[in-house]
């Protein structure tokens, strides 16, 4: 009991319907509720949505059952709600039947919080790529692809199934401009690394299409990961080109008049 007492859990003795039978201090401290304000009620602590799961839990725990590591939400005496890890299993007596429950519980809001912020972070960060007309690829301090967006599916012709974990080099640039762009992803810095240049993609077809590429750093804990921003500028270069063109025959149209 002493061990009970002292411990920092939440430990809850539970009858066979679901009442409580012993409510150490660690469950008076994490839900706020008195040891003579819970014995012998129905679990004070599980909201009214959640109290058919928990009455099934204990059909089952009855029934010979352990459970581990299931995450529930719980009430607080001042009726906010708290995110808990709960493991339980059965009590048995002296001949092996099951006479009760014990629960064994874990304020985890804290991390919660932290998991549904990653996830929002997350749910931003995909967004935001997905809605990038830009081709934009993350690769990691090996040199190989851990991320693509719909855009550069969409330029290069490959599903971000197929590019995921290949060398970015070998699959999206064309030869002649692997060993310049190696160094910048070797070493992590130099004038190129935040430049755009112009260079040669490679389709998955093989075929090979003017680009232009920014290569920035990712500051993280841990490996390098660099965030590759490219733009096919076919486009461009034939725009430039009939410009050219144009000007060159106004040129020799002007020069060619006899006045």
């Amino acid at each position: 009991r002493a061990l009970i007492d002292a411990s920092p859990v939440a430990i809850v003795d539970f009858d066979l319907e679901g009442r409580v039978r012993s409510w150490n201090a660690g469950a008076a401290e994490m839900f706020g509720w008195k040891e003579e304000e819970a014995i012998g009620r129905l679990s004070p602590i599980v909201p009214e949505d959640e109290l058919p799961f928990f009455l099934d839990n204990i059909s089952r725990i009855r029934s010979g059952e352990t459970m581990r590591d299931i995450d529930v939400r719980r009430r607080h005496h001042d009726g906010s709600l708290l995110d808990v890890n709960i493991s339980a299993a059965p009590i048995r007596d002296a001949h092996g039947e099951v006479v009760g429950v014990i629960a064994l519980m874990l304020d985890v809001s804290s991390r919660k919080r932290s998991e549904r912020a990653v996830a929002a972070s997350e749910g931003r960060k995909d967004a935001v790529l997905r809605a990038s007309l830009d081709c934009v690829v993350i690769v990691d301090h090996e040199g190989r692809i851990i991320e693509m967006n719909p855009a550069t599916e969409e330029t290069f012709g490959w599903t971000r199934t197929d590019a995921i974990g290949t060398p970015f080099l070998e699959l999206l640039i064309a030869p002649e401009h692997r060993a310049e762009l190696a160094g910048v992803l070797e070493a992590g810095s130099g004038p190129l690394l935040g430049t755009r240049l112009e260079i040669n993609g490679l389709r998955s077809d093989h075929r090979s299409f003017p680009a232009e590429i920014a290569i920035t750093r990712v500051d993280v804990p841990g490996p390098m990961l660099f965030a590759v921003s490219l733009r096919d500028v076919t486009k461009r270069r034939e725009r430039e080109e009939r410009l050219r063109e144009t000007e060159a025959k106004y040129r020799t149209l002007v020069e060619q008049i006899p006045l």
